[in-house]
């Protein structure tokens, strides 16, 4: 299954952009029969579905037009490959998974993570226990061997399908790391790469955050405090917000400069009402009247037109309003200044 998936991703990876910033996946880590790391009081799966759903209230509030898509909005467990092809599916922008970190009683602190083959074999304890939710899957021996055997051969070749991507995912990632320290005053772990499966699946900017331990009992009880999950939720939305004002202008900028490329080189259609050998002075009395008539020269050749327009049957118009003028007055087409061949309809 794997296999078909990487095909997949590889024939897809090239999908366009909509314009601008238009959905977002969260993924609340776990969920159902996989609690993930549980503390003395609280457990991974119900943590981290509290944040997410307040992060996804914050931004269907600020950006009502805003798509926001969840794999799991209650204590359901949800496959970490079918986690990917929502995201993928609905062609997502940004992918955002949560969850909640273990390790040693002292360690404290957000960490976020994206998808690298750099350092993966410095990352494996980490991957191997946020990927443990492969082994709660039907057939995971077949459809997640290389994880499960955290083959570097097999990372390396997922990170491939997110090169595309990685600047994005490095430059968000430091977004969200910079924003919650600042909104929660946690210690900072820094930006990481690790081989999560639920991120090299996805075909998007992509990240894993690690909101705090909960193998730390002083961080547990931060965590469990519904003000403090707010504000985590919070430095997410910031971040998110910055993401989302960069990204809007970015493509902003590229539309307009498309737009004024493809506008110089459109052919625009006009109505010539003369041509001569001579120069003729462009004066309203040498044409009947008419005003805003422009001029063309073609090697000893002088046309005469006006009307100039994209819109083929706006043209048109003008060429019947002038018959009484100009009764043999045609359509000719222009491309960046220079008469060219009319276009069949």
């Amino acid at each position: 299954m794997i296999k078909i998936i990487i095909i997949f991703c590889l024939s897809t990876l090239v999908w366009a952009y909509p314009q601008g910033l238009k959905t977002i996946v969260l993924d609340a880590g776990h969920g159902g029969k996989d609690p993930g790391t549980q503390g003395k009081t609280l457990r991974e799966k119900d943590l981290v579905l509290d944040v997410t759903l307040e992060l996804g209230k914050l931004l269907e509030k600020k950006y009502p037009k805003l798509n926001v898509i969840y794999t799991r909005k209650d204590d359901t467990f949800i496959p970490l490959i079918e986690r990917a092809q929502i995201a993928n599916k609905n062609k997502a922008q940004l992918f955002i998974s949560i969850h909640a970190n273990a390790g040693k009683p002292e360690y404290q602190g957000v960490e976020t993570y994206v998808v690298s083959a750099d350092r993966v074999k410095t990352t494996i304890d980490v991957a191997t226990r946020e990927n443990s939710a492969i082994y709660l899957e039907e057939n995971a021996q077949d459809d997640y061997k290389a994880f499960i055997q955290a083959n570097p051969e097999f990372y390396l070749e997922q990170a491939l399908l997110q090169k595309a991507f990685e600047q994005q995912s490095i430059e968000f990632a430091q977004y969200v790391q910079k924003s919650i320290v600042e909104k929660t005053k946690t210690s900072n772990r820094s930006v990481k790469q690790a081989g999560f499966v639920v991120l090299f699946l996805t075909q998007m900017p992509s990240i894993l955050i690690e909101i705090g331990f909960l193998s730390n009992t002083a961080e547990e009880k931060r965590l469990s405090d519904v003000t403090y999950q707010k504000e985590l939720a919070e430095g997410i939305f910031n971040a998110i917000k910055t993401y989302k004002e960069d990204f809007d202008l970015l493509h902003q900028t590229i539309e307009k400069s498309q737009n004024e490329s493809n506008k110089s080189k459109r052919i625009t259609y006009a109505v010539q009402i003369a041509s001569s050998k001579k120069e003729m002075d462009m004066q309203a009395y040498n044409f009947k009247g008419l005003k805003q008539v422009k001029r063309i020269q073609t090697q000893d050749v002088y046309f005469y037109y006006l009307g100039e327009h994209f819109d083929r049957e706006e043209v048109e118009k003008t060429r019947l309003s002038i018959l009484d003028k100009y009764p043999d007055a045609f359509i000719i087409a222009l491309e960046q200044e220079k008469k060219v061949s009319l276009p069949k309809k």
